[in-house]
């Protein structure tokens, strides 16, 4: 093979009716067109594909989320968005090893979320969200930092977690 690697994603084709070249050559334009992008992102990316989109005469059709992001907001808002995948798996993984480390085999809750956030990079490679789905990846995302925070708290004694718990009056006030 003598294309880059991303072009593993053309070789998959199930149906015969895939768009998955699309999805490479988008990956190869994106790089070439990176002065383009990388500092704040761009408004134009028509000259990018030989196909536009039908609701744009200025954009191709974004069909990766990852570039996505970076023709919103450039490397920044792109190296971001993976640095919150990567504090979240980041986070999943320290609670499981602790969790492991004193045979605690009740860690199911936290592989699925993070079985989740991988399907989620998996997806993201040839899917942009759009309208309410957002709401599910921000879901998945912020449960990881509540999830782990409450299985640390519901594995520590019991002593222990009265000490550390806020009162309940103080908290409805806060809100």
């Amino acid at each position: 093979m003598k294309a880059p690697v991303w072009y593993l994603i053309a070789r998959i084709d199930l149906t015969g009716s895939s768009t998955s070249f699309y999805r490479a050559e988008l990956i190869t334009q994106a790089l070439n067109y990176l002065n383009d992008w990388w500092l704040v992102g761009t408004d134009y990316t028509r000259h990018w594909m030989a196909t536009g989109s039908l609701w744009s005469a200025d954009q191709a059709d974004m069909t990766n989320y990852y570039i996505r992001m970076g023709v919103i907001g450039g490397l920044p808002l792109l190296f971001l968005f993976i640095a919150l995948f990567w504090k979240a798996y980041q986070l999943l993984g320290r609670r499981m090893r602790t969790m492991r480390a004193t045979r605690d085999r009740s860690e199911l809750t936290l592989w699925c979320v993070g079985v989740t956030l991988a399907a989620y990079n998996v997806t993201l490679i040839s899917v942009t969200l759009f309208d309410q789905s957002y709401v599910f990846l921000c879901l998945a995302l912020g449960a990881v930092p509540g999830i782990t925070k409450a299985v640390a708290v519901a594995k520590r004694p019991e002593s222990a977690r009265q000490e550390n718990e806020v009162e309940p009056h103080i908290v409805s006030h806060a809100i």
